[in-house]
């Protein structure tokens, strides 16, 4: 990737969509609706897999009963999710298709106790696009531990969204411009 324009290696770059699952494009998000954040992720999936760039789609939601939740005293807690059935499930149009990489998270962050680095470092992998849901939690402790790994990174600011407006602002305005560049869904598929 390029400092001063927007381009891509393909060899070298995956595009990793966080939770982009059933459950996730069901929430009432904002600026922009979930189902468009899902649109914007399958046109950029669609490009990345023609250009021949690694798609990763990381999913969320495995049975509690074989990972215990990690439960540190916190003044805003959070419960969780319930999962019927086929919410953990990542929409068949978004994938995976044949040689995607599919991660199961256990925690905020995709890189956690997952073999997400692995998978990326073997390919030769330094540049990620990340897309999903939600801006200032799976979305955002992805990119700070990529960050921490030293992997370039381009957030893609409308294939993104949380559940406030204030939380997806923050998140966009002033901690991903520390860890990444922020660009469009249309910058992106131009530089594709």
């Amino acid at each position: 990737m390029s400092n001063d324009e927007l381009t891509f290696e393909p060899e070298t770059t995956a595009l990793v969509v966080v939770d982009l699952q059933n459950f996730t494009i069901a929430m009432n998000t904002v600026p922009t609706p979930a189902s468009q954040v899902l649109a914007n992720s399958i046109r950029l999936a669609r490009a990345c897999r023609s250009a021949g760039i690694q798609v990763v789609l990381v999913r969320v939601g495995h049975d509690a009963a074989k990972v215990p939740p990690v439960k540190p005293v916190t003044d805003a807690s959070f419960s969780g999710f319930e999962f019927g059935p086929g919410a953990k499930e990542i929409p068949q149009e978004l994938g995976p298709e044949d040689g995607d990489i599919v991660v199961d998270k256990y925690n905020w962050g995709a890189f956690h106790g997952t073999n997400l680095d692995i998978h990326l470092r073997r390919r030769g992998i330094r540049t990620l696009i990340v897309t999903g849901l939600v801006t200032n939690v799976g979305v955002d402790t992805t990119m700070r531990h990529a960050h921490e790994r030293g992997y370039d990174q381009v957030m893609v600011s409308d294939a993104v969204a949380a559940m406030t407006q204030e939380e997806h602002d923050y998140t966009c305005r002033i901690i991903a411009p520390r860890l990444a560049r922020v660009r469009t869904t249309e910058q992106v598929l131009a530089a594709i």
